[in-house]
């Protein structure tokens, strides 16, 4: 314990003999430290809330599924990566309320970064407006197809009341008038079906290229100035030079020491 005592003492004296070092050595630090905060910039935050749309699923024509364009944990990791900024703006991607939410942030030294996250966004909505243009190609080209057998069967139709009405015309007896008209009949039903169904994906077309499924902005672009918090810099480059000045002046005490020990050694 005495060992510890005299041990404490030594280190104590050390600092004490070697203050005016110390005190020089903090002293720098602290002005390094004020100079550095007159010179810090400010710091510009633009932010802006995004919400994923949705696209029609292609699991099967028939069943009218929606499912998320992408999932916010993925394009949290994405976004910065594919589109990286090339002028010094930081991006990132934060989760927001909900899974279908997410908070994009620029920040940079430059009231520019307001510009950089409009193009952020968007480039997303591009992209994912082509995405959904992509999942609808099939239920349109569904609907075009299911026209052109409606209008096959609407000339079935026509051509078969023609036929008919020649014959009624002539007062001709025919074993197959019984057989138009059941062709009309069936040629009529198909018809209806077919136009129901064109309906349905046609609506269904239109229901999806409003405006609430594409991926779109949430608001508006918010925009922030950080500035520098010069108290706690200041207090780092105290801290910082005092440790240093301390360590400083131990090992100078140090080869000191050592000199004077290697020099009564040899005398």
């Amino acid at each position: 314990m005495e060992e510890d005592t005299v041990e404490l003492i030594d280190y104590l004296r050390v600092i004490w003999k070697r203050k005016i070092i110390i005190f020089v050595g903090t002293l720098i630090c602290m002005a390094v430290g004020v100079v550095t905060n007159l010179r810090l910039p400010d710091t510009y935050r633009a932010a802006a809330v995004v919400k994923i749309g949705k696209k029609a699923s292609p699991s099967s024509l028939s069943s009218l599924s929606l499912s998320p364009l992408d999932t916010s944990g993925n394009l949290i990791k994405t976004i910065p990566i594919e589109y990286r900024l090339s002028n010094g703006h930081r991006l990132k991607v934060e989760s927001f309320s909900g899974a279908s939410m997410l908070r994009i942030v620029v920040e940079g030294l430059d009231r520019g970064v307001k510009e950089s996250l409009s193009d952020v966004v968007n480039k997303l909505t591009e992209e994912h407006l082509r995405v959904i243009e992509k999942a609808m190609r099939p239920y349109k080209m569904l609907v075009n197809k299911l026209d052109t057998n409606a209008s096959t069967i609407q000339n079935e139709i026509v051509e078969s009341k023609a036929i008919l009405q020649e014959i009624q015309t002539k007062g001709l007896e025919h074993d197959g008038v019984a057989m138009i008209h059941d062709r009309i009949l069936q040629a009529s039903s198909d018809l209806r079906v077919t136009d129901q169904e064109v309906l349905k994906y046609q609506a269904f077309i239109d229901y999806m290229n409003e405006d609430g499924f594409k991926t779109r902005l949430v608001g508006k672009v918010s925009m922030t100035t950080i500035k520098p918090n010069k108290k706690r810099n200041l207090l780092l480059a105290i801290s910082v030079g005092f440790v240093a000045t301390v360590f400083l002046v131990f090992f100078m005490e140090y080869i000191v020491m050592a000199r004077t020990k290697q020099k009564g050694e040899e005398a």
